[in-house]
């Protein structure tokens, strides 16, 4: 089976406590059966500290946050206390996995890394060159997809590199996907009725947090009072690394909304962030903020896809 990643995956490690964004904060962390029986069964104060903390809703355990939304794991030095006892394998199966994704098309596995993890970010925008993926193909014998997504070293070693690295317009040719040339390509909007529209769209969208609602409300009353000069030197080939990965991630939707919708997805994302980023001058944290409120949100996927 083939499976591709993006040209960066091999280089991402978790930031750790330098991150200033935490994935251990602001969602819900779910604690899957074969963890739970193991946090049943562990011993000692941790036990104790594991079962006081897991709360069972709807069918679903996951762990008690604190009222700041932060895991009661996460320590104040930044640092995961379940790993510093027990190391990355004792964590649940969102936690080991994330930002990590994968998902079958036409016959192969797409990998990579989310882009609301700063980590992602900076790889994604270290380069203004053309976004690449390279097909592996799984050696004999290995672990299954699943069990190595945990980490991207183990994901590198279980696989073996097969073809040069492909462009998205490459990858999407072998995936049997009918995007045309236009589809395919990106070039921010420096129209402000563009970056209105887009700002509308994804206003529209249920927020996850009150930080979202403030930064959009931000953007749009920045938006009706901008300097002529907005628009000068946009990093374009950031935008349309930016874009390609977007379309990527969402190639799973093809079969469900179409190669058109899904470009258009795609595309309206990419206004946001390039109009977001004008406005505050902070593009790595315009695409952090558009993924954590977009691309973890299966409803807002869904009405992005219905709106672009």
């Amino acid at each position: 089976m083939d499976v591709i990643i993006p040209d960066f995956y091999g280089n991402f490690v978790c930031k750790a406590d330098q991150c200033r964004h935490t994935c251990c904060a602001g969602w819900e962390i779910d604690v899957d059966v074969p963890t739970l029986a193991r946090y049943e069964q562990t011993s000692g104060a941790l036990g104790v500290e594991l079962r006081n903390n897991l709360v069972h809703d709807d069918d679903v355990w996951h762990f008690r946050l604190r009222e700041n939304g932060r895991c009661p794991f996460l320590r104040d030095n930044g640092l995961c206390y379940l790993i510093g006892e027990k190391g990355e394998n004792f964590l649940t199966e969102i936690c080991r996995r994330h930002p990590r994704f994968y998902t079958k098309v036409n016959g192969m596995t797409l990998a990579g890394v989310g882009l609301s993890c700063e980590k992602t970010v900076e790889l994604l925008l270290a380069s203004d060159k053309s976004l690449q993926f390279v097909s592996r193909k799984r050696k004999t014998p290995a672990p299954s997809v699943e069990e190595v997504m945990s980490s991207a070293s183990a994901v590198i070693a279980a696989l073996a590199s097969v073809n040069a690295p492909m462009t998205l317009a490459e990858l999407t040719s072998k995936l049997r996907i009918p995007f045309s040339a236009r589809e395919l390509s990106f070039v921010p909007d420096a129209d402000a009725e563009a970056a209105s529209f887009a700002f509308d769209c994804h206003a529209a969208l249920r927020p996850i947090d009150a930080e979202w609602e403030d930064y959009l409300a931000h953007l749009q009353d920045r938006l009706t009072n901008l300097p002529p000069d907005w628009t000068e030197a946009l990093p374009e080939g950031l935008f349309r690394r930016i874009y390609d990965y977007i379309l990527y991630r969402a190639l799973e939707r093809v079969d469900t909304d179409g190669a058109e919708s899904v470009a258009a997805y795609a595309q309206i994302g990419a206004e946001f962030i390039a109009a977001a980023a004008r406005i505050t001058g902070d593009l790595p944290d315009a695409v952090r903020r558009w993924s954590a409120e977009v691309e973890y949100c299966p409803e807002n996927v869904d009405l992005l896809l219905t709106l672009a």
